[in-house]
């Protein structure tokens, strides 16, 4: 359990929230359910924005981004920061667009069947073109500016023609995987 704990600054974090969407203030902060990998916050803004707070999230926030760079169909990203030491939060954050919508585990049971099928194609496509990119090395992914060490400028990952793709602004580091901790 304390593997999961993150001390981080909760007005800091408001402020630069609020900033990042260009809102005044933020008037709540609420927990939200964590993901594998991480810890999360609602945050609502005084102009009805809401946004979403994860933190360890070194593997999320850099497939995140890549992602956005690459499909341009993904969430919209904030801010965030990958060096604890180096912000004022106190932690590694990414403040991203909330998805407007309902779980669809409340849906699900009354959906029919043909609805279920259109969801289930739809959420596989979008897995086919993130499982299209085969990645050059085992690890977490990274802006590259953000690791300490990091090799040349060599192939970042494979793309689904076969073809290798360069790309400075990204890099594989070290792995955040708790499988390995």
């Amino acid at each position: 359990m304390s593997q999961r704990y993150v001390r981080f600054n909760v007005n800091e974090l408001a402020r630069l929230a609020a900033e990042a969407v260009g809102a005044k203030i933020c008037v709540s902060v609420e927990k939200y359910p964590d993901g594998m990998y991480n810890k999360a916050m609602l945050l609502t803004m005084d102009n009805g924005t809401q946004v979403v707070a994860k933190f360890h999230i070194h593997m999320l926030a850099g497939l995140i981004l890549l992602l956005q760079a690459k499909l341009q169909q993904w969430i919209s990203v904030f801010a965030w920061s990958s060096t604890a030491q180096e912000n004022s939060v106190g932690a590694e954050y990414i403040i991203m667009e909330k998805v407007p919508g309902i779980e669809l585990e409340r849906v699900w049971p009354r959906m029919k069947i043909a609805e279920r099928f259109t969801l289930v194609k739809a959420i596989a496509g979008f897995q086919k073109a993130w499982t299209s990119v085969a990645f050059k090395k085992f690890g977490s992914l990274y802006y590259a500016k953000d690791l300490e060490e990091r090799t040349g400028n060599e192939p970042l990952y494979i793309d689904a023609n076969g073809v290798d793709i360069t790309d400075a602004k990204f890099a594989i580091g070290p792995s955040t995987g708790r499988e390995l901790k």
